[in-house]
C-alpha cells in the first residue's frame, strides 16, 4: 500500500471537511495560490523555508492535523537536505564552537585595546 504524501493528506483532509480554499485563505490570511502549491506538492514554490513551515503549520492546524507532519515529511518537504539527527546535532556542535571561538577572539582584542588605551594615558604626558 502506499504512503499518503503531506499534500494528499492536506487535500484529502480539506475534501473530507468539504472546506473551499477561499474560506481557508479567508480564515488563515494565507494565500490561496499557497495553498494550492501545499496541496499540489509543489515546495519549492514558496519563498524560503520559514515561509513553507509557518504556512504548512497554519494549514495543519486549521485543518486539526498534528504539526509533527512536518518532522514526520521532512524529506518530501526539503529534498536533499539531511534528517539524519546526528549529522544536524554534529553541525550544530560545530557552529557552536565556531561561534565560541569568535567571541573569544573578541574579547581578547577588546581587552589589548583596552590596556592599550589605558597605558596610553598613564605613560603619555597630560599636556601642558
Amino acid at each position: 500500500m502506499k504512503t499518503m504524501t503531506l499534500s494528499e493528506m492536506l487535500r484529502g483532509k480539506r475534501e473530507e471537511l468539504h472546506i473551499p480554499l477561499s474560506k481557508i485563505s479567508g480564515d488563515t490570511k494565507v494565500h490561496e495560490r499557497f495553498l494550492q502549491h501545499m496541496e499540489a506538492g509543489r515546495w519549492d514554490r514558496f519563498p524560503s523555508a520559514f515561509h513553507l513551515k509557518y504556512y504548512l503549520r497554519t494549514y495543519l492546524s486549521y485543518l486539526g492535523l498534528d504539526d509533527s507532519l512536518l518532522e514526520a515529511h521532512a524529506a518530501e518537504l526539503f529534498p536533499g537536505k539531511e534528517t539524519n539527527p546526528e549529522e544536524k546535532r554534529e553541525r550544530r556542535e560545530t557552529r557552536e564552537k565556531r561561534v565560541r571561538r569568535q567571541v573569544g577572539i573578541a574579547s581578547a582584542l577588546f581587552l589589548v585595546f583596552a590596556v592599550i588605551i589605558i597605558v596610553s594615558f598613564v605613560l603619555l604626558p597630560s599636556g601642558p
